[in-house]
Order: C-alpha cells, then sequence, then structure tokens
C-alpha cells in the first residue's frame, strides 16, 4: 500500500513540475492569454485535471491504508486479549 501511495505522490511531483513548465511557456502570452496555441492551453487544462485526479487517488489511498492500519489494530488487541486470557504451559 505504501508503495502504491509512493509513486502516487512521485507522479504527482511529475505533474507539478510540468505545471511549472507550462506556466513558463504560457508567461509569453501574459499581456493577451487568448492568443496562447490551442495546444498549449490543452496542455494548461490536461495538465489541472491529471493534478486534480491524482490528489483524489492519493486521498483514497491513504484513507485505505488508514482502514487497513485501523483493522490490524483492532485485530492486535482481540489477539492481546486472547493471549492474555489464555492458560500459562
Amino acid at each position: 500500500m505504501q508503495a502504491v501511495i509512493d509513486s502516487g505522490r512521485l507522479y504527482a511531483e511529475h505533474l507539478e513540475r510540468e505545471r511549472q513548465r507550462l506556466e513558463e511557456e504560457m508567461a509569453f502570452y501574459q499581456r493577451n492569454p487568448a492568443s496562447a496555441p490551442a495546444a498549449l492551453k490543452q496542455r494548461v487544462a490536461q495538465n489541472a485535471q491529471q493534478r486534480q485526479q491524482q490528489a483524489l487517488f492519493l486521498a483514497d489511498q491513504e484513507r485505505e491504508k488508514a482502514r487497513i492500519e485501523a483493522q490490524y489494530d483492532a485485530e492486535l488487541q482481540l489477539l492481546r486479549r486472547l493471549w492474555d486470557s489464555a492458560p500459562q504451559r
């Protein structure tokens, strides 16, 4: 689970670097953003969408990790009670 989260964070970092490069390209059209090429506008929009989707994915993975850890903690508590109540040999 942690490997998936780590991989997702790396991809999010990649998307952020790409966003910065796109902003640098868009800076050329700062005075008139409407004059920016359609392909550049599309890449900016796609990057924004991908960053949003990646953030949602990471949030889902973090929630799932927390759920799994809570389940294991509950099972460990039950096991400890059982071990404590088991007759000693």
